[in-house]
Formats: C-alpha cells, structure tokens, sequence
C-alpha cells in the first residue's frame, strides 16, 4: 500500500515510516501542509496519516482542503488524545484518529479495512456488471 506521511518532527516521521515499511507500505514523508496537498494532487495513495500540528497550517485544514478534491482515508495521527481534538478530526471529514506513537495493530487494521472496502467495490463491480447483462 501507498501512503502518504504528513509529520513534521523528524524522530516521530522516522519511527512511524520504519513501521509502515515493516509492513510492505511505500511511504512517502512531507513536513508542511503545503507539500502534502502538493503530493495528493500529484500522486495516488491508499491513505495518508496527518499529524495535526504541522508548521504551516493545521492537519484539520489540510483535510479540509484534500477534501474539495480527493476521498483517500486520512487518519488524524496526534499526541493530542482529547474529546476536542476527536471531535474537530471527524468535524474535517477525517476517516480515523490515531494517537502517537503509532502502533502496528493500528496500521493492520487500516489496510485490512481498506482491502475490504477495496474488495467490496471490485465484487459490486462484478455483480453489477452482470445484472446489467442479464436484463
């Protein structure tokens, strides 16, 4: 899977990208909120995880803004674990809420959902395109 990194502390970037590579995710890793909307608009990924403190603009804002043109899962990853930051994450349309650090059971279950969901469509695909044939 390809995923999209969004995390400006440099140790918390390196820890979590060892641990999406330990999982076979290709990982690409920005610092601001600018670069990661650049990367979105330019390359496909099967999720991005945005810190919420970026240096630039908030990762609620980023969200937002990915939003107006693309619906890849965006997990909200924050050492902030409070009902507010929870509430503002879901507000901007994020899929999920991770708190740092980030474990590796979190991961899997993101790509097992994805790969379900994935699945889901390919075999909605295919009985749709049979039904139409039949009538």
């Amino acid at each position: 899977m390809r995923v999209l990194l969004v995390e400006d502390v440099p140790l918390a970037a390196k820890i979590s990208a060892f641990l999406l590579r330990a999982l076979n995710c290709e990982v690409d890793t920005v610092v601001t909120g600018q670069d990661a909307l650049q990367q979105v608009m330019m390359e496909h990924y099967d999720f991005i995880l945005m810190d919420i403190g970026l240096p630039d603009y908030d990762g609620f804002t980023v969200t937002e803004r990915i939003r107006q043109f693309s619906d890849v899962p965006i997990y909200a990853l924050t050492a902030q674990a409070d009902d507010a930051h929870r509430q503002r994450a879901f507000a901007s349309d994020m899929t999920g809420f991770l708190t740092k650090p980030l474990e590796d059971k979190e991961i899997k279950n993101i790509m097992a959902k994805i790969k379900y969901a994935e699945h889901s469509a390919k075999h909605k695909e295919v009985i749709d395109g049979n039904h139409e044939q039949v009538e």
